[in-house]
């Protein structure tokens, strides 16, 4: 289990979601996107509750890595700024998933700035 991982796993046994806030900022990430070559615009896919949209990441290259899709690497701290005001972040793994909401994106972004 990767550090992020058991970071989400003690947010959730404490119900404390700010607890993966250190991990996640510290942590490179791969996202999926079109690369225009000017802008790199994160794929955007519904979210698994399907209420938000969301941008799809993971530590993993492999779990990102699509034909039609360009991938990027990105810091935990950029990607909170960068994700797109209207979805979440999904963070996958080779087993599951966690999942980051919009308003929680955007209370992290408050607490950092």
């Amino acid at each position: 289990m990767s550090k992020i991982q058991m970071s989400f796993e003690e947010a959730r046994n404490k119900n404390n979601i700010g607890l993966i806030l250190p991990e996640f900022l510290s942590s490179i990430f791969y996202v999926v996107g079109i690369d225009d070559e000017k802008l790199f615009n994160f794929e955007i896919t519904k979210s698994p509750d399907k209420k938000e949209m969301c941008v799809t990441v993971s530590e993993d290259p492999e779990l990102v890595s699509f034909d039609q899709w360009s991938m990027k690497s990105i810091g935990g701290r950029e990607l909170l700024k960068a994700a797109p005001k209207n979805s979440g972040i999904l963070l996958t793994y080779h087993a599951g998933g966690d999942y980051i909401s919009r308003k929680q994106i955007d209370w992290f972004l408050e607490l950092i700035d």
